[in-house]
């Protein structure tokens, strides 16, 4: 390891699941994503999640022996991966606006057989410099990633931060698999291929994923900011989930999604609970807004006071989103304390008002004569009065 304060992830195979391995995070030991494999044997897949959201984040595909293909979400980007080594071993793709990266063997700082990778940006003519540093594990331990924050920051043009890591992280898990799968197969002992097919008996059948492995673009998928809530949802492991996305600088905002009128009730404890806890922690103030289904289809006022919400989602923002929210649902939703205290305040002045005095209505002369003289001389008595 360069340094220990640096952003460094730690490659662990689950033990339970022989296809899936987590990326954790050296500081705090918390995993960041996970990746999964595919089992079927025509496949080389590889797919990179959230592990908090489970949502996923990019797959990587093997195409050829010049040429490797990877898929970001959110926003949706493809990416080409081509061999421009020519005596030497590497690997170079193309990020945001002709941003060149190149993956290189290192040759030297490791004493072991093994080989690290290094990850360089591109300045043709002037010297490249690496922002990511792949070490093997051994025995003892696994092996990390380290990522150069100070050289990252120094790229020119570069707006997607994260989705970089992830393009970065997706082509060095797809070198990893590779050599992987090189090494168990020449350490795998030759055995002589059976007469028949009645002779195949498979003595170990890998389990079954938790999760699809093959991403469904068609349907629905969480995001990486998203907490989907149902009505049995505990409030403490969702709030752990929003104030462990919180403790990332650069996350701007989640939102809470209650997806039927049954979680309604449960959306809004976790989102209450999140925004205090981060104000205790932090002294951050978070922006929230409450955005229902109606608002978003933008019907009448008419319509938004005879109809019920189906789904609700309740935004906690580092900074404010009014411009990118439905307007309706801004001025319904948004829940700070200055709109509390301009509701307080509005309720005492109208209240500290002073009462109006009722006008009397006018009466009219009755109709006997006896009545015309007294009303005359009550009417006399009011003018002068």
């Amino acid at each position: 390891m360069l340094d220990a304060n640096l952003y460094s992830l730690k490659l662990v195979k689950s033990a339970i699941e022989p296809d899936k391995t987590f990326l954790i995070n050296e500081s705090d030991g918390e995993p960041v994503y996970f990746r999964l494999r595919s089992t079927q044997e025509d496949d080389s897949r590889i797919e990179l999640y959230h592990s908090l959201t489970m949502a996923p984040l990019g797959s990587y595909q093997h195409i050829s022996s010049k040429l490797k293909l990877i898929a970001l979400r959110n926003p949706n980007s493809t990416i080409e991966l081509r061999n421009t080594g020519y005596l030497t071993w590497e690997w170079t793709f193309e990020f945001e606006r002709g941003i060149k990266f190149s993956w290189r063997k290192n040759i030297i700082g490791l004493s072991s057989q093994k080989r690290g990778f290094s990850c360089f940006l591109v300045r043709k003519p002037d010297p490249d410099y690496p922002c990511a540093i792949y070490r093997p594990g051994s025995s003892t331990t696994p092996a990390s990633v380290q990522f150069l924050d100070f050289n990252i920051r120094r790229i020119e043009n570069l707006t997607d931060g994260r989705g970089l890591e992830q393009a970065i992280l997706l082509s060095l898990l797809g070198f990893t698999e590779a050599m992987a799968d090189y090494e168990s197969r020449k350490a795998s002992p030759s055995s002589s291929p059976p007469t028949s097919n009645s002779a195949i008996e498979p003595s170990y059948r890998p389990p079954q994923l938790t999760r699809p492995v093959t991403i469904d673009y068609e349907k629905p998928e969480l995001e990486a900011n998203e907490i989907l809530v149902s009505e049995s949802s505990t409030v403490s492991e969702a709030c752990n989930r929003g104030l462990n996305l919180f403790k990332d600088p650069l996350f701007l905002y989640l939102f809470v999604h209650a997806p039927s009128p049954n979680s309604f009730k449960n959306a809004v404890k976790i989102a209450n609970e999140i925004k205090q806890t981060h104000f205790k922690r932090t002294k951050e103030e978070l922006y929230q807004y409450l955005i229902d289904d109606i608002m978003i289809k933008g019907n009448s006022k008419a319509d938004l006071k005879n109809s019920k919400p189906n789904s609700l989602k309740i935004y906690l923002s580092r900074t404010s989103l009014d411009e990118l929210l439905p307007t309706q649902g801004i001025q319904s939703s948004r829940r700070d304390s200055h709109s509390t205290q301009k509701t307080s305040e509005q309720k005492m002045n109208r209240t500290n008002e002073p009462a109006r005095t009722k006008t009397r209505p006018p009466e009219l002369p009755p109709k006997s004569e006896e009545d015309t003289q007294k009303w005359k001389i009550w009417s006399g008595i009011s003018r002068r009065g």
